[in-house]
């Protein structure tokens, strides 16, 4: 059995890492619907310390205020990386 390179690759993996990585970049999951936001979003609006809005956030959780969705979305190199969102119960 012989394994065949693609143009420009160099060995047979290379052409697995690259559609790997195209494949990565592109998924993510996403929260559903509307009205989601990260710790770091509520706190730029909203001010106060990272502790003290997740502590918030976490108490608005725990009386069934407010939902969290952990997921992940493309971080700053394009791979994913973990997230959660929250929003407010209606």
């Amino acid at each position: 059995m012989t394994r065949s390179t693609p143009a420009g690759t160099s060995k047979p993996t290379d052409q697995w890492a690259a559609l790997l990585q195209k494949e990565m970049m592109s998924t993510g999951r996403l929260p559903p619907g509307e009205g989601w936001y990260t710790l770091q979003e509520l706190r730029k609006s909203h001010g106060g310390s990272e502790k003290q809005v997740r502590t918030a956030v976490n108490k608005l959780v725990e009386r069934g205020q407010a939902e969290r969705f952990a997921g992940s979305k493309p971080g700053p190199s394009g791979l994913p990386r973990q997230c959660v969102w929250y929003r407010l119960k209606s």
